[in-house]
């Protein structure tokens, strides 16, 4: 049984120094909030890996292993790409009053404008109308706009809710208000709601793309 322990300790250790190295890296990044999550992830992922010693089985043992560290190799590309620029995105220069979060930038303007505008202004900017990719990024155009109606880089105007970047719909839709979108017929604008709208909730509306709101322009670097 001890020599089977050596053996299955010898398999550990590798994860186990993988583990301490991308931690030591993402502890040298801004702390905020994203990498408040990734070092959650990372004491997830050694107590897991801690407890695999007791597991004296070599063929669950690798196979858990090579989970642990697939997911880790994901962590650390994310790690050495912020590491490289430690106060996070390139925010700096024009952009230096913008959000930084994650890779790329973000900017609220208190200015109303209908959707087209807004666009045409967040292009003029090289940035576009916050494109919602994860649950984190939801959380932080919400936490933005402080209980404003704004403008999101979706439309339907051709038919089929598509995003502006041309990221896939299907990605992230669970933010849709109750019963939405519903394309209801605006009399106010003569017209269906074929573009994406966040209200005060920060859930997803459809709305009339000539109404005037709020919008947050999205920079990527």
């Amino acid at each position: 049984m001890v020599e089977r322990m050596k053996q299955d300790y010898s398999t550990v250790a590798p994860a186990l120094e993988k583990l301490d190295t991308v931690k030591g890296m993402v502890e040298r990044m801004k702390p905020d909030s994203t990498v408040g999550q990734a070092l959650a992830k990372l004491d997830a992922m050694k107590g897991m890996v801690e407890r695999m010693k007791q597991d004296y089985s070599t063929e669950v043992l690798q196979k858990d292993i090579k989970k642990s560290l697939s997911a880790l190799e994901k962590l650390s590309e994310c790690a050495r790409k912020e590491t490289t620029n430690p106060l996070g995105p390139l925010c700096d220069g024009a952009w230096s009053k913008w959000t930084p979060f994650q890779m790329n930038c973000y900017k609220l303007y208190d200015e109303k404008k209908t959707w087209e505008e807004a666009k045409q202004h967040c292009e003029a900017q090289k940035a576009h109308l916050i494109v919602i990719n994860s649950d984190a990024e939801q959380e932080l155009m919400k936490n933005m706009t402080k209980d404003q109606y704004i403008w999101l880089g979706l439309t339907d105007a051709d038919g089929s809710w598509k995003w502006i970047d041309g990221t896939r719909y299907d990605s992230v839709t669970h933010f849709w208000n109750v019963g939405q979108p519903d394309d209801w017929y605006d009399p106010d604008y003569k017209g269906k709601e074929d573009c994406g709208s966040a209200v005060t909730s920060g859930l997803w509306n459809d709305a009339h793309c000539a109404r005037t709101q709020h919008f947050l322009c999205e920079k990527e670097t």
